[in-house]
């Protein structure tokens, strides 16, 4: 079945066959979220333990839910509109904002993992993983969120449609 636009979609022959900086990007975006997935295996299996943790497990998770919640906010802040001076700025803006808000994004799972190996409690870890989740989820590269920068682009009379440079195999990902 062809999707709207030409999106290659994210089955698995696209991701590994396709040469696109949208595939390139997909790919990077699933191993982020598959490394969380192997944070919270790896806690489950071991034998976490502690006899006298400098903070408790539940005040942990909720100082990085909120934590999270806060740095996944400043990025999109932070980073709102895109270069649309040319295409190189542009890809090259998008590139640069995608990491950026997967960093900020990732750092309260980070922390939480750290915590529940000091508390010996799987609580941090879960607290932090909830923003990560739902910052993961608003950078993820889908058709949708192309399609809504796309829209943000046009608003500003920009010439350019970012999801049709991404899908072009001539940029790949050196923009």
């Amino acid at each position: 079945m062809s999707l709207p636009d030409d999106d290659p979609g994210w089955g698995l022959g696209a991701l590994l066959a396709g040469e696109s900086a949208l595939l390139t990007m997909r790919q990077v975006w699933l191993a982020f979220c598959n490394a969380l997935v192997v944070f919270f295996i790896v806690l489950s299996v071991m034998e976490l333990e502690s006899d006298d943790p400098p903070f408790s497990p539940e005040a942990g998770a909720i100082g990085l839910l909120a934590l999270g919640f806060v740095l996944v906010f400043v990025s999109w802040q932070l980073l709102r509109d895109l270069p649309c001076a040319n295409i190189g700025a542009l890809l090259g803006g998008y590139r640069n904002r995608f990491f950026v808000r997967l960093a900020f994004a990732e750092i309260s799972a980070l922390l939480g993992f750290a915590a529940a190996l000091v508390t010996g409690s799987l609580l941090p870890y879960l607290g932090g993983v909830v923003p990560t989740i739902v910052g993961f989820a608003r950078v993820a590269p889908t058709r949708a969120n192309l399609q809504a920068e796309d829209e943000a682009l046009r608003d500003r009379s920009c010439p350019h449609s970012l999801s049709a440079l991404l899908r072009d195999a001539r940029f790949g990902t050196g923009g």
